[in-house]
């Protein structure tokens, strides 16, 4: 098997997150979509080897569509050398998007946790010991 069927048997198994995270991968790269194809959703699709309709309903793979497209119309219209930076702004947008994210998911895994100390209590189980070690298996020969 060639490297090139290797990929593509790789890609062909991207589904759900492993997809949204490659997709998002593959639009970061300004500098890639400059020199080679233009940006357009059947570019995007044929390099991850999927359907166009399988990444534009993931919100997250549009909205970083619609910026890369943004970031490789200005980049091409700079020097070929220029380099595009974002700015000040929109690195802390995106650092605060990303701590709101975090945020919400600390109070999941805290609700949660409430929910198993609650059931430990209501069943007569003390919370505390769930978290203790595990005591040591006696696996001496005799």
């Amino acid at each position: 098997m060639s490297a090139s069927e290797c990929q593509v048997a790789i890609r062909g198994k991207l589904r759900g997150t492993r997809l949204l995270a490659a997709a998002l991968r593959e639009l970061s790269s300004t500098a890639s979509w400059c020199n080679e194809e233009p940006l357009s959703w059947e570019a995007l699709a044929a390099r991850l080897g999927v359907s166009r309709q399988a990444i534009a309903i993931k919100p997250a793979v549009v909205e970083a569509y619609h910026s890369a497209k943004k970031d490789v119309a200005a980049f091409k219209g700079g020097s070929p050398q220029a380099v595009v930076r974002r700015s000040l702004e929109q690195r802390v947008a995106e650092m605060q998007k990303k701590l709101d994210e975090r945020d919400r998911q600390l109070n999941v895994w805290i609700e949660k946790w409430a929910t198993v100390e609650y059931n430990c209590r209501r069943y007569g189980h003390d919370p505390d010991k769930i978290l203790e070690p595990l005591v040591k298996p006696n696996r001496a020969l005799t």
